[in-house]
Parts: structure tokens; sequence; C-alpha cells
């Protein structure tokens, strides 16, 4: 038999290149991260889809009224109250006119200043700011410059409107208690009791008192729900705190209820009136917080795009910005060491 010529041994060539195990180590985590990403993506398309279906079905079965249509409410009801009151006090409108005029004497006069600022608190309180900020986001608007351009309107006129009213309703209060008791015997009263108790008596009516007390009700339930709505917006876009609708109105209730609470049991009804006073010098402490922030983010290109704030408006805003911290600070500066 003829044998076969030996075969010389075939040999493989070894790639000797190096592994960049850290290199590969990292590209296969950035791939697990994208993957991962995409995923919680779509989980929270889907989520949000499905939060919005069952929001609508109970809406639907239950016939549930939108919170901004209660407020709407509650704001015309307010409004409306004062507004009747003005016509029946009857206030002399060169005075009311120029009381809008500021004076110097509100920086000179520490106790003018703590009541201009407590006033300024209950107007454009700082919570608020963050609700009217996340509203925007509740109307259906499509991913285009246009739809998001009407959005940012409807947001202003809505923000606008209910600045407004809050600065027509605590002027409108002024201008009733100015009216119907100065110059008067009762001009030194300065508790929310006594005034309701007077104000029909002086008036000669006796809606004036009924008015009064439905106008404070009213209040009273609008500052609880926007209150609300800004502490669920606080804790769950900045802190990430999510919790029961129950659970979080219990916790919101019981931080406004408790020191009320202490001070009524120390001081007696008395003690409420300048309570309330001190809440709203403290929101005004608070404001600056809120407004530099809002200012600086509105005025930057590259978070805004083209819906940037015009120059106008920046140098505007910041230049109350500023007075409103500086006001505060010189109450703080005469409080503590004057």
């Amino acid at each position: 038999m003829a044998q076969q010529p030996a075969t010389a041994p075939t040999t493989r060539a070894v790639d000797t290149t190096p592994i960049d195990i850290p290199a590969v180590i990292s590209a296969e985590l950035s791939q697990l991260r994208a993957v991962l990403s995409d995923r919680d993506a779509r989980q929270d398309v889907r989520d949000d889809a499905a939060i919005k279906l069952v929001s609508q079905e109970m809406a639907a079965k239950h016939q549930v009224v939108p919170m901004s249509v209660r407020g709407s409410t509650l704001i015309v009801a307010i409004a409306g109250s004062f507004a009747i009151q003005i016509l029946l006090a009857r206030p002399d409108m060169g005075a009311l006119v120029g009381g809008f005029i500021p004076q110097t004497s509100i920086v000179t006069n520490p106790e003018m200043l703590y009541i201009a600022l407590g006033i300024l608190g209950a107007t454009v309180m700082p919570h608020n700011l963050y609700l009217h900020s996340s509203i925007v986001q509740t109307r259906r608007y499509a991913d285009t410059l246009a739809s998001k351009k009407e959005a940012i309107r409807f947001a202003t006129l809505d923000s606008s409107i209910a600045l407004m009213s809050a600065l027509f309703i605590n002027a409108a209060i002024l201008i009733v208690s100015a009216a119907v008791f100065h110059g008067t015997e009762h001009e030194s009263v300065a508790d929310i009791g006594d005034a309701h108790q007077l104000l029909s008596p002086l008036l000669g009516t006796s809606a004036a008192g009924i008015l009064f007390a439905v106008a404070l009700l009213c209040s009273g339930q609008n500052a609880t729900l926007t209150g609300t709505l800004a502490g669920q917006i606080v804790m769950e876009g900045f802190v990430n705190i999510r919790l029961r609708p129950w659970l979080r109105r219990l916790i919101t209730r019981l931080v406004a209820i408790v020191p009320a609470v202490i001070v009524v049991s120390l001081y007696g009804e008395r003690g409420t009136g300048a309570l309330l006073i001190l809440s709203q010098v403290i929101l005004s402490l608070q404001l600056p917080f809120a407004v530099f922030p809002l200012v600086s983010f509105t005025g930057n290109r590259l978070k805004m795009g083209v819906f940037v704030a015009p120059r106008w408006v920046q140098a505007l805003a910041w230049t109350v910005a500023v007075i409103i911290a500086a006001l505060n600070v010189w109450l703080l500066y005469q409080t503590i060491l004057g």
C-alpha cells in the first residue's frame, strides 16, 4: 500500500494583544445601565398612562371636581364677600389710592415694616410659587414649540390672576378695617373676633358680619387646599417622598395645627392674632429662597431655550427679589439687635 506523504503540523496565530479589563467592564456596565434606564423609562410611561386612565375613570365615576375649580370657587366667594363689604363701608377713594404708594416710614418704623412684610408674605406665599410652577405640567400639550408656548401663556395667566386676587383680598381687609374703624372709638380693634362683632353694628346691616365670616372660612379652606397641594409637589418632586393622600394630609394638618394649639393653650384666644401675623412674616422671610432660584432658572437660556425671560423682565425680577431680601434682613436686624 502506498503511504500518504506526511504533512507538516499546522499552527494557529495567537492574539497576544493585551485586553483592557477595566475598559471592557466599563463598556458592559454602560450597556447594562442603558438597558435598565430604557426599561425604567418605558415602565414610567406605562405607570403614568395607567395613573391618568384610573384618574379619568374615577373622575367620570364619582364626578370629582378638579382642584383648580374648587380653588377658583373659593377665591370668587372671598373676593365677592369683601367687594360687598367695601361697597357697604364706602371708603375715601382718594385716601385709598394714596395708600398704595409706599412710604419711607415703612423702613424707619419697625412695627410698620413688620406688618408690611406680613402682608407681603400673605399675598405672595412662597409655596404657591412651587405650586404654580407645577400646575403647568398638568395641562395637555404636545411636544411642540407652539403647544409649549400656549401652556406657558395659560400658566402665566393663571399665576397673574391668582396673585392679583390675593392682592385684592388682602387690600380689601385693610380697606374695610380702615373705613369702618378709623376715627371711631373702636379704632384700636386688632382682633378678628372683635372686628366680626363690630362690623354689623357700625355698618348697620347684619350681612356685614356674615360676609366677613364667610370670607374668613373660605380663606381658611383655600389656604389648606393650596398648602396641601404645594406640600405634595415639594415632597414628590424635590424630596422624592411619596405618601398615601390621607397620610400626607394628616402630616400637613398636624404641622399647621400643633403650633396653633400650643399658642392657644399658653396665651388663650388673644395669642392667635399675634401667631397669625408671625406666620405671615415667616412666609415673607422664606420668600427669597423661592424667588431667587425661580428668577435664576427662568433667565437661564440653557434651561429655558427660546422661552428664556426677556432682559427687562430679568432686570425687574432681580430688583424686586433683592428689595424683598433686603427688607427681610433689615427686619431681622431691627428685631435682633434693635
